[in-house]
């Protein structure tokens, strides 16, 4: 028999829930508690792969998009030191 898979990395990441209000990202949240989340609409805008305004709005005035934010463990290294030296 031919067996067919998929192998994929593991990635740990933070779960984000990003709002969309007639096309303009409006807010976005974290999972939180599952009952609470917070607040980091800004910090995700600093995100350049997410878009800040999208076309689906005409159909959809408000969508919801869920996924996970992740950061290679280099980039983030690199990052860490930089907030330590400033």
């Amino acid at each position: 028999e031919n067996i067919d898979y998929t192998v994929e990395w593991k990635l740990d990441g933070l779960a984000i829930e990003i709002v969309y209000s007639f096309g303009k990202l409006s807010q976005a949240s974290t999972r939180g508690d599952g009952e609470i989340g917070e607040d980091v609409t800004q910090n995700v805008c600093t995100i350049q792969n997410i878009p800040r305004e999208i076309t689906a709005w005409n159909v959809y005035p408000q969508i919801e998009v869920r996924g996970e934010v992740i950061i290679p463990k280099n980039e983030f290294e690199i990052w860490n030191q930089d907030r330590l030296l400033n």
